[in-house]
């Protein structure tokens, strides 16, 4: 029994060292493949991060394209609104040689309506110091140099208007420009 006991002892011991050798080599491939999968899951991992970079540089560079085209549209645009600025100076300078070449000319007008209006009088004063006191036609005669200088002086009223509203035009022009 003791040989028995000591065979089977053996055997025993023989099977748990198989049991043992194959446990060890399972763990052995266990480890292996796992160690592979696990190279394999970094070589994808990095494969994915390097996509993934390459995806946002990218987007970055289609950022920085559209940013650039931005920035040359708004360099055309303030080229264009400098381009307005000067076209709209020349246009006030020309309206402003305008306005000082039509207040040239009606200051020539009210000049010469002076003229005119001073030698009516005169004419008029000698007309109505030849009628009589009593004459209808003095009266006549006076109430048309009365009608005539409260024309002149509505028509120059006028003339002084427009050149007032147009100065504060020109004036606000400017102002805006």
């Amino acid at each position: 029994m003791t040989e028995e006991a000591n065979e089977l002892a053996t055997q025993i011991q023989i099977e748990i060292e198989k049991v043992n050798a194959e446990e060890n080599g399972c763990k052995a491939e266990i480890a292996t493949k796992e160690t592979q999968l696990e190279s394999k899951r970094t070589k994808e991992t990095i494969a994915v991060e390097q996509k993934s970079s390459e995806d946002t540089n990218e987007i970055n560079e289609q950022n920085v394209e559209k940013l650039l085209d931005l920035a040359e549209e708004k360099e055309a645009l303030l080229q264009q609104q400098e381009e307005l600025i000067k076209i709209q100076q020349k246009q006030s300078h020309k309206i402003e040689g305008s306005i000082k070449e039509q207040q040239g000319a009606i200051n020539i007008l009210i000049k010469n309506l002076r003229k005119k209006l001073t030698h009516l009088a005169r004419k008029e004063e000698v007309l109505v110091s030849e009628l009589s006191d009593d004459a209808p036609e003095r009266e006549a005669v006076v109430n048309r140099i009365i009608s005539r200088s409260k024309e002149t002086i509505a028509k120059l009223d006028t003339v002084m208007a427009t050149l007032k509203t147009k100065k504060a035009k020109l004036t606000t022009e400017k102002t805006t420009i």
